[in-house]
């Protein structure tokens, strides 16, 4: 019975040192997560945008009348491409509908989009131009 008295474990301070050592580590990288996913969802978009230039160029050499697609938003552009279904639906998510859209002329066309987090600067701009706000 006497062994069973004499033994030592944790203590209660000790326990809650431990536990406050992890929970200010989790806090500190808590921020430092977040920033790197804006960071990759960002990027997301702006290959997304990239790869949509490339296959806007690709339709409008290829169409007889050298016309870009007369699509009303950003969503049918992407079917109009045939732009992947996951790659389209995460882009999508990734941005505030409502501000942005998908502009043609015919021989010119303009990209809007605003990210829900985190900011994009200046693409690209070329004979199309490709707007991208920031928050």
């Amino acid at each position: 019975m006497r062994g069973i008295l004499n033994q030592r474990g944790y203590t209660l301070i000790e326990t809650f040192i431990i536990l406050f050592i992890v929970i200010v580590s989790l806090f500190l990288y808590y921020p430092e997560f977040k920033k790197n996913k804006h960071k990759k969802n960002i990027n997301f978009i702006k290959t997304t945008l990239q790869s949509v230039k490339r296959k806007l160029e690709y339709y409008y050499y290829k169409n007889e009348d050298s016309s870009y697609p007369n699509s009303k938003n950003l969503k049918k552009l992407f079917n109009d491409l045939k732009i992947e279904d996951d790659k389209s639906m995460k882009f999508l998510d990734l941005i505030i509908n409502k501000d942005s859209d998908y502009i043609t002329g015919g021989e010119t066309y303009t990209i809007k989009v605003k990210p829900k987090r985190g900011k994009i600067k200046k693409i690209w701009t070329n004979n199309s131009s490709v707007k991208v706000y920031t928050n």
